[in-house]
């Protein structure tokens, strides 16, 4: 008689579950440094087995939904009894889905793929996701990272305990101008749609190795390019000399925009559908009220002046309309009277129709600047240094003397530059602005679609629906145009006409004044709260419908405390075992022995020795589970001779005889050979 002890080996934490090779805990391969000689007419049977067993979960409506809420958590966004209210934050809850409507059972690794992208999607920010370091900026090794927590020591080791859930946020590596020669930036044409200022095409080129975007059919198209990657909000800069734009004092490059040369801006997301067609209503908010204006949050713009026929900069932002504030528009911030340098300033700066105009001591190049919430301005001298101001910055304590914060609509912003027609004697020369740097996010995330182009869809009843091909996008504000849902009274125009948004509000907010204090960086970084929020909260709104309490492991924890929060990463960790199931049976095979047993399922001699229960002694059905039967079965190992064995393959099995790899930890199996009892 011979009693045998199989077993995997893992590591000290138990984890080997997701390797690969010889040691998994449901198919292992054990060496035997001198061969075992087993008598003839043996037989062989399992003594004892001890497993680690996942179960699998059941995704459904009734426990896969979820918000998760990104922005300000701090005082100035509650009430006096600490309560959360929505109208203090420039953000608001996202719905996210674990799965689609459909009901799916997945194993515990699969399961946390699904919520990892889940979160990615729903966190609604790029800088919490992982993106390479574009232009010396925006660095996320990491991003959105979700992965099984498994016990470490102990009779459990390996056993399922729940999910770690990391957010980590992007920084800003370095703030040093760099020239814009990746390939990964690029000017998309935002072409195609109709309205009274732009034709069918959009004549201009981008050229990556010197940041030159020209006009290159003059006299006959309008350039309209947008940018293919979201800004960065670490510090991310964007620099445009438009020295070689022009200006023309006749009004000839700016007559068919209502009498401005150029533009150049910051936009949130505009669509256009597969044919290239869309009216003005249909790539802005409907709720911008504007006329035909080209929108963009925040522009600079060479206007015309009639009375003195010359071009001056100027700048707006969309805010809300002073006649009604449920709607937004194009309102100018007059920097000359409000901004920073209002003291230096006694009117508009003025622009040159020819680059000769230009120099040291003259304004040719601005500079946007996106810290968090707040967006800095700044005009200088593409020759030097010697003139430049700061029209905007975000630290003003008045209100009205900022740039509108960034809020969940913009947290993906996107450069924009409109060109004027020019003239046909432009052919030679053309207008042209230079780039010098876009800090820009390249989105790697795994599940997610990268890139501006990707967040364009033709929506209909069926891809509007949870789970579709929709929720690989990051660009929130594009999820909502494309599920149609930034027309009036939608979740968008409720965030963009809050009282911050309201210049003329003078008793909104925590303080009841009006006013509003725009959050910037912490340790490089945006420093952005996140709250999981996995059932209906009467504070944080919307959530209707959240209940994904005990899928991710949070049982009568709807709103859970990070274990970790620093200004660059929080973590969640399950605070309960998320409830599980396991039906099926499994089977110990071990493949090299001579024994032969019969799978009636599969209508195929088999290998199997021993059925494993699907429930232990205790009725445990997960987790750690050990069985030893009664009554050992011996299977006959049909040797007429002595059996040498060097080695053993054993594997455990569904009933299809299928590898069960919902088995983790360590597995041990005891064999038991003897002499056959005739």
């Amino acid at each position: 008689m011979s009693l045998v002890i199989t077993s995997n080996k893992t590591g000290e934490n138990g984890n080997d579950s997701l390797a690969t090779g010889i040691n998994l805990p449901y198919q292992y391969h054990n060496y035997l440094s001198q061969p075992l000689k087993i008598a003839p007419n043996s037989e062989v049977a399992v003594q004892s087995v001890k497993v680690v067993k996942d179960g699998t979960v059941a995704l459904h409506r009734a426990n896969n939904q979820f918000y998760l809420y990104t922005g300000d958590n701090s005082s100035y966004v509650k009430d006096a009894n600490d309560n959360q209210v929505m109208d203090f934050s420039t953000t608001a809850p996202v719905i996210g889905w674990v799965n689609s409507d459909k009901i799916q059972t997945l194993n515990i690794d699969n399961l946390a793929v699904k919520i990892q992208r889940a979160m990615a999607v729903s966190v609604a920010d790029p800088m919490f996701l992982q993106a390479t370091a574009f232009n010396g900026c925006n660095t996320n090794a990491s991003g959105i990272e979700v992965s099984v927590n498994r016990a470490t020591s102990g009779a459990s080791q390996g056993a399922f305990e729940g999910y770690d859930i990391k957010f980590n946020l992007g920084v800003s590596a370095s703030n040093v101008n760099s020239v814009n020669a990746s390939s990964s930036f690029d000017f998309l044409d935002v072409g195609g749609f109709e309205t009274t200022i732009n034709g069918d095409d959009f004549g201009g080129t981008y050229t990556k190795a010197t940041g030159v975007l020209a006009q290159t059919d003059a006299g006959e198209d309008v350039v309209c390019k947008i940018g293919n990657l979201p800004m960065s909000r670490a510090a991310g800069k964007f620099s445009v000399s438009f020295k070689e734009a022009g200006g023309d004092s006749t009004g000839a490059r700016g007559g068919d925009l209502t009498e401005f040369g150029w533009s150049i801006g910051l936009s949130r997301y505009m669509s256009v559908n597969e044919a290239g067609e869309a009216d003005f209503n249909s790539i802005n908010p409907q709720y911008f009220t504007s006329g035909d204006v080209p929108y963009f949050d925040y522009v600079v713009r060479s206007d015309y002046d009639d009375t003195d026929q010359k071009f001056y900069l100027r700048v707006f932002h969309t805010i809300c309309d002073l006649t009604d504030d449920e709607e937004i528009v194009f309102t100018e911030f007059e920097y000359w009277t409000t901004g920073p340098s209002s003291g230096s300033l006694s009117g508009p700066i003025e622009i040159f129709d020819d680059s000769a105009s230009y120099s040291a001591s003259k304004i040719s190049k601005l500079e946007y600047t996106v810290t968090n919430e707040q967006v800095k301005l700044e005009v200088l001298s593409d020759n030097g240094t010697n003139a430049s101001y700061v029209l905007a910055n975000g630290l003003q304590t008045t209100k009205t003397h900022n740039l509108k914060p960034i809020n969940l609509n913009t947290y993906c912003l996107y450069p924009r530059i409109d060109m004027s027609k020019g003239t046909e004697d432009d052919t030679a020369d053309p207008p042209k602005f230079t780039i010098s740097t876009y800090n820009g996010i390249e989105i790697t995330q795994e599940g997610i679609d990268a890139g501006y182009a990707n967040q364009m869809f033709a929506f209909d009843s069926v891809a509007a629906s949870p789970g579709d091909d929709l929720r690989n996008t990051y660009d929130w504000y594009a999820r909502q145009e494309g599920y149609g849902l930034t027309n009036g009274g939608s979740q968008s125009q409720q965030i963009d006409t809050r009282y911050m948004y309201d210049y003329t509000n003078t008793t909104g907010g925590p303080l009841a004044n009006g006013s509003y204090v725009q959050r910037g960086l912490t340790t490089n970084s945006v420093s952005q709260t996140v709250k999981l929020i996995l059932n209906q909260d009467i504070y944080y709104t919307p959530s209707s419908g959240a209940n994904a309490e005990e899928l991710l492991g949070f049982a009568n924890n709807p709103i859970p405390d990070p274990i970790t929060a620093t200004s660059l990463l929080q973590t969640y960790t399950s605070s309960s075992v998320p409830t599980m199931i396991s039906k099926a049976s499994m089977f110990i095979r071990v493949d090299n022995l001579s024994s032969e047993s019969y799978n009636a399922q599969t209508t195929q001699p088999s290998k199997i020795l021993y059925h494993i229960p699907r429930f232990d002694a205790s009725g445990q059905e997960n987790g750690a589970l050990y069985f030893e039967p009664n009554e050992r079965t011996y299977i006959a190992l049909n040797n007429p001779n002595d059996l040498i064995i060097n080695d053993f393959d054993v594997s455990i099995v569904n009933p299809d005889e299928t590898l069960a790899d919902n088995l983790t930890g360590k597995t041990i199996d005891c064999l038991h050979f003897r002499k056959a009892r005739v």
